[in-house]
């Protein structure tokens, strides 16, 4: 039990991540959204925790639509770490800072899809 407790903070707490606009976001202007490209890749530069945090949580939260909506959007491997995911959209929004002012969840999903495309 106490180790389902531990899970379940660790999501809490990333989900919390989630929820806290940061002071760039602000001064970027008021969105309906609370990271964009742009404050994600920051994070990539500063605080790779962070970003795990984020794309843990915008993995878990596609996966649970795809078991509700029964479509399928990410298709990456099971024995993918959560560190390659890391990688994977940290390395995007390095290669693509045209993109970076659109929604950090767009940009996740948009980099994880061109990294493993489902079939």
């Amino acid at each position: 039990m106490r180790g389902h407790m531990k899970t379940v903070f660790s999501y809490l707490f990333a989900f919390s991540v989630l929820l806290v606009p940061t002071g760039a976001a602000s001064q970027e202007g008021s969105y309906n959204y609370f990271l964009s490209g742009n404050d994600l890749y920051r994070m990539c530069q500063s605080s790779r925790a962070e970003v795990q945090a984020f794309v843990m949580g915008f993995s878990d939260a596609m996966s649970l639509r795809d078991e509700v909506n029964t479509g399928q959007t990410l298709c990456a491997p099971d024995t993918v770490k959560s560190g390659q995911f890391v990688d994977v959209v940290c390395q995007y929004l390095t290669a693509n800072p045209q993109n970076r002012h659109w929604r950090a969840a767009y940009q996740t999903l948009t980099s994880l899809q061109t990294a493993w495309p489902c079939q």
